[in-house]
């Protein structure tokens, strides 16, 4: 009897993983949101959510997406392993979202003139932070202790900086006539924020909450995705209908392609060779190369495509084509690998 269980635990832990990559398309247009599957290059369903779905944010295990309907004052959170959704109602205009980097909370800009804060294990929201008319990108710094916010809040756009622990606004920064895009850098020293008028990306001291520089952008620049190397950053234009690459080292733009009219988000894929752009206008997610930077591929999905944010993640998966010669591995680290 003792050595059946012993060889029953042996084959628990010997299972391997393998963490298979997803991209979620939010599609303004048709109220839904477009599961990528990255490998096959297709897309693999399509989910109904509310109106006019925008900003998206995802836990770092995976286990759920936060989808804000802009329209329909409400957050969808799907979890991933069945597509269920409970749509979490009263938030007032809900523009894009990020994650704590312990998936606790999830923090969503209200256009209204604040920011909402979801307990992601009762899936409501349980406080608020006031701030000004038009919260737009939201990021969060790697260690989870400051949360920034871009307000647009009509021609005095700033920069909100947040402390997590207690939820007050302890500094701001002025950045800018509308501000967009926030995004903030592996090692949580600079914060990028895209800024629509003057058109730059503004890198910002994320310890002294001042300006490093300003770096031109094309018309209207969008979305943000940060290669983990903290060397390279990606910009969509959504008016100039490009997206650029900025050289961190040398705070200038070094490349710039042209993808589908609007692009809004962008985000690098796991392999990190691969960048996934929604393009609102042609329905449509433009891939690029990362190495080459040139357009390689296209997806269509649905109408208005939008995805602000971190919009790819790993879907766990078990692998038992090794079986009986699996490895022994750390089946919590393997499903919960996160993506970018």
């Amino acid at each position: 009897m003792s050595t059946v269980v012993r060889i029953i635990l042996v084959c628990t832990v010997a299972v391997s993983t393998y963490a298979q990559p997803k991209a979620l398309i939010s599609n303004q247009g048709d109220d839904t949101v477009s599961v990528i599957d990255i490998d096959t290059m297709s897309v693999e369903t399509t989910i109904t959510v509310g109106s006019n779905p925008r900003g998206i944010a995802i836990l770092p295990d995976s286990s759920y997406a936060f989808v804000c309907n802009n329209q329909g004052s409400s957050v969808a959170a799907i979890r991933l392993t069945d597509n269920d959704i409970t749509t979490i109602g009263s938030i007032s205009i809900p523009w894009a979202a990020a994650a704590s980097p312990d998936g606790k909370f999830v923090y969503v800009s209200e256009d209204a003139g604040s920011l909402a804060v979801i307990d992601t294990q009762t899936l409501t929201v349980f406080d608020r932070v006031d701030l000004d008319p038009g919260v737009r990108g939201v990021a969060v710094s790697p260690d989870g202790s400051m949360i920034y916010a871009a307000v647009s809040d009509t021609f005095d756009g700033y920069l909100a900086f947040i402390d997590a622990a207690t939820l007050m606004l302890v500094d701001s920064l002025p950045i800018g006539t509308f501000p967009l895009g926030v995004e903030v850098s592996p090692d949580g020293s600079m914060v990028y924020v895209t800024v629509a008028s003057p058109a730059k990306m503004t890198v910002v001291n994320a310890a002294t909450h001042g300006v490093i520089d300003d770096i031109p952008m094309g018309s209207w620049p969008m979305g943000i995705s940060v290669h983990p190397d903290g060397n390279r950053v990606f910009v969509a234009n959504m008016e100039a209908d490009t997206v650029s690459l900025v050289d961190i080292n040398l705070l200038q733009v070094i490349a710039t392609v042209t993808v589908g009219e609007r692009p809004w988000g962008v985000s690098i894929d796991p392999s990190l060779e691969r960048l996934f752009v929604s393009c609102e206008t042609v329905g449509r997610v433009d891939i690029i190369d990362v190495d080459t930077f040139s357009v390689i591929d296209d997806i269509a999905v649905g109408l208005e495509p939008r995805s602000v944010g971190r919009f790819i993640y790993c879907a766990p998966q078990i692998d038992l084509t090794c079986w009986p010669q699996c490895p022994v591995i750390n089946m919590v680290q393997s499903v919960n690998r996160p993506c970018l």
